[in-house]
């Protein structure tokens, strides 16, 4: 149905409970990166998912006289997250370390905000192991969320208690260099109201 579309970027799925899913085997038709609006019968917005790309290279064993499949990126195996065609959210938050290994910073730290931003199905550990990394990669989640334009993750990042005074002015800066004069207005705000006015600083001078 959809072998071939490699131009899809997002997908919007609704699962209505106890009813077969076919998106398993939409997932396994499209192999390049996707981001999933995953919406329960209702439409309501459970989570944004990503799964990230993956392709086969047939490489040839010369002296076997054979050829062997070789896959490359960890997409492959976030499309095996499911128990038939049930979508099991566990399996895919443990997939995490491999994503981290295998992708780009700015990827990575894009999935673990869209999962600690729609917390659906979102255990403990696997929020511990997303906010780990988000707070070792502040300056590519901020760049990021500037570039796609989002808000309203941008400010709610801001204010998490994860986010210190130093992972503050990371995020000033991005807005600085995007030349978003409101984010970074809205950051420095935030700022202000977590940590207070910025602190005089004592000059000495030699004559």
């Amino acid at each position: 149905m959809f072998t071939g579309c490699t131009g899809i970027r997002e997908l919007d799925i609704i699962v209505h409970e106890g009813r077969k899913s076919c998106f398993k085997e939409i997932l396994a038709e499209l192999r390049q990166t996707l981001v999933v609006d995953y919406r329960d019968e209702q439409g309501k917005l459970l989570a944004k998912l990503i799964f990230p790309e993956y392709f086969e290279e047939s490489v040839e064993n010369t002296p076997a006289r054979i050829i062997m499949r070789e896959m490359h990126g960890c997409g492959h195996m976030y499309r095996y997250c499911f128990q038939e065609t049930r979508f099991k959210v566990g399996e895919y938050d443990g997939l995490f370390p491999h994503v981290q290994f295998q992708e780009s910073a700015a990827l990575a730290v894009r999935l673990a905000l869209y999962r600690l931003f729609w917390p659906w199905g979102l255990s403990k550990e696997a929020e511990e192991a997303y906010w780990d990394y988000v707070e070792g990669h502040v300056r590519e989640a901020a760049e990021g969320l500037l570039e796609r334009e989002e808000a309203e993750i941008l400010t709610w990042l801001a204010g998490r208690p994860q986010m210190d005074e130093r992972a503050l002015d990371e995020m000033v800066a991005a807005s600085a260099r995007s030349r978003d004069p409101l984010s970074a207005a809205v950051l420095m705000d935030m700022k202000h109201r977590r940590f207070g006015a910025a602190k005089d600083i004592k000059r000495s001078f030699e004559l």
